[in-house]
C-alpha cells in the first residue's frame, strides 16, 4: 500500500495535463458566418459553453499546407472522446476563388462536421489580421493560408495559436488540455 500511494504522490502532479505552447493574449476574434452540413449559423452560436472553435484559414487549391493541417485537424477531432468531440466545432475559412459548395465538400473530405466559411475578399481575415498578428506577435500582413491552427473558446477568445504542422496527438493534447481547464 505505501508503494503504490509514494507512486501516485510521484507520478501524480506530472500525470496533469498540460500545454506545450504559450498562451497567446486573450484578444477576441470577430464574429462571422459558419456554414455547416445542414444549417448557417454565428461562430459564437456554433461554439458549445465550455467549448471550442478549431479555425484553419485556407484555400482549396493549395498544394501542402492545407490539406495535410486539415487531415490533421479531422484526424484529432475524431479522435477526441465523445464528450470532448461534440464540445469542438471545426471551421475551415476558405481565403480563395473557390464556391463554397466546392470549399465544403473539399474540407468535410478530411472532417465530416467541419464548418465552412468563405472568405475571398477578406472581409473576415481583415479584422482577424489584427487579431492573427497580436497572437503571433507579428506585422500586418494578409491572411492567406494562416500557417497557424487558432483555438477559440465560446466568448471567441483565442486560446492558442499552434504550427500548422503540428501533429494530431498534439492538437489533440492542447484541445484536452483547454477542455479541461474550461470544465466538464
Amino acid at each position: 500500500m505505501q508503494v503504490l500511494t509514494l507512486a501516485v504522490l510521484l507520478l501524480g502532479p506530472s500525470c496533469e495535463k498540460k500545454s506545450r505552447y504559450a498562451d497567446p493574449p486573450p484578444l477576441k476574434a470577430p464574429d462571422f458566418e459558419v456554414f455547416l452540413p445542414h444549417s448557417q449559423r454565428k461562430l459564437s452560436a456554433e461554439i458549445p459553453p465550455h467549448g471550442l472553435a478549431v479555425l484553419f484559414f485556407g484555400y482549396r487549391g493549395c498544394p501542402d499546407i492545407c490539406s495535410s493541417a486539415l487531415k490533421r485537424i479531422g484526424e484529432a477531432h475524431a479522435a477526441l472522446d465523445e464528450d470532448s468531440g461534440n464540445r469542438i466545432r471545426t471551421v475551415f475559412v476558405e481565403v480563395g476563388p473557390t464556391s463554397l459548395a466546392e470549399a465544403g465538400a473539399y474540407a468535410r473530405s478530411f472532417d465530416p462536421g467541419i464548418g465552412i466559411a468563405k472568405d475571398p475578399d477578406g472581409r473576415i481575415s481583415r479584422p482577424l489580421q489584427v487579431f492573427v498578428q497580436s497572437v503571433e506577435n507579428s506585422r500586418p500582413a494578409r491572411i492567406e493560408h494562416s500557417g497557424a491552427i487558432l483555438l477559440i473558446d465560446h466568448s471567441l477568445t483565442a486560446r492558442k495559436r499552434l504550427p500548422h504542422d503540428i501533429s494530431a496527438a498534439d492538437l489533440m493534447h492542447e484541445i484536452e488540455v483547454i477542455l479541461l481547464k474550461e470544465g466538464s
